[in-house]
């Protein structure tokens, strides 16, 4: 199966996401002692005569912002398959490369706690791959404020490509041919137009693809779920054990004014009242909490958070 959506925005927001992280992996007990598991999949290879698994690509595995090659660097046979054995149950990002190929995405995989199947796809270093065209995007609305992850479906496709939204630029991130994901930028309220151009220059529009909207226009009340995603903690360049686990959590709105929230099975309590939601957005600060959000199209939300329970990290949630 292919990377997932949830797997890639994790790593867009790792390099910024205006304080959201779109990621949402599933939440794991602590880790068992001798526990091992696996990682494995297949690369494919996009040339000119279609799409193939690919014999001889790399993969490469590590804990975020550590070096890659700490847990090997398996070669994809004949049939394209790869495999990691005998992992710790820890955080991973993952990549794949291949000589005269693209390099694929970083994914990050969040805290692995099973054994998983991760499949990428490599396109031939100028290969061009027929006509681009861009056929949808998903959600087709979001916030003047940015933050919004987006699904980008149509043909053609290759790494290293540009997403722009009428004239605000973003950087688009290549699962295959066909998909590409993206966060969006600031803009004021339109309906926009919204390109997709490769390092080569081939660019497919999507005219009217996309509307920025006031926050305020849409609607927060109800229940959110999502996650706040944890990082490991680096000693001095050596990889330690998981400072914590990415940590469920959950928010309720009612009348635009926030009546709970809980993080990592701790529901917050506070003297001080909760905070209502102006223009799309709620911030509250009281002592050993520090709390916000904004949300950045109709089913999604995006903030921070700091409390014992979950200590200094971003979160995202979707409307139930």
């Amino acid at each position: 199966m292919k990377a997932t959506l949830p797997a890639v925005l994790g790593m867009l927001c790792s390099a910024g996401c205006g304080g959201g992280s779109p990621a949402t992996p599933s939440l794991p007990p602590p880790p068992v002692t001798g526990a091992t598991l696996t990682l494995s999949g297949i690369v494919y290879g996009v040339d000119a005569t279609g799409r193939r698994p690919l014999a001889g690509a790399t993969v490469d595995i590590s804990e975020p912002e550590a070096a890659w090659g700490t847990f090997g660097r398996p070669v994809t046979n004949g049939s394209g398959r790869y495999a990691f054995r005998s992992l710790s149950p820890r955080h991973y990002q993952a990549r794949a490369t291949m000589t005269g190929y693209d390099e694929s995405p970083v994914v990050t995989l969040g805290y692995l706690e099973t054994s998983k199947t991760l499949d990428f796809e490599l396109a031939q270093t100028g290969l061009t791959t027929g006509p681009m065209t861009v056929t949808s995007i998903d959600p087709a609305a979001g916030s003047t404020g940015g933050g919004t992850p987006v699904t980008i479906l149509g043909a053609g496709f290759r790494s290293n490509t540009t997403v722009t939204f009428d004239t605000e630029s973003t950087t688009g991130y290549f699962l295959d041919t066909t998909t590409i994901y993206a966060i969006t930028p600031a803009h004021a309220a339109a309906t926009v137009n919204v390109k997709v151009t490769s390092s080569t220059g081939e660019s497919a529009t999507l005219t009217r693809g996309f509307v920025y909207a006031a926050p305020q226009s849409f609607n927060f009340n109800g229940t959110w779920t999502g996650y706040a995603l944890a990082h490991p903690t680096l000693q001095e360049g050596v990889n330690s054990s998981p400072r914590h686990s990415d940590m469920e959590m959950q928010f309720t709105i009612e009348n635009n004014v926030l009546t709970g929230f809980a993080c990592g099975g701790s529901t917050i309590s506070s003297s001080a009242p909760l905070p209502a939601v102006s223009n799309g957005a709620f911030s509250f600060t009281d002592v050993g909490i520090t709390l916000s959000g904004r949300i950045v199209s109709a089913a999604t939300a995006i903030g921070t958070i700091n409390t014992a329970a979950c200590p200094g990290t971003r979160w995202e949630a979707t409307r139930q």
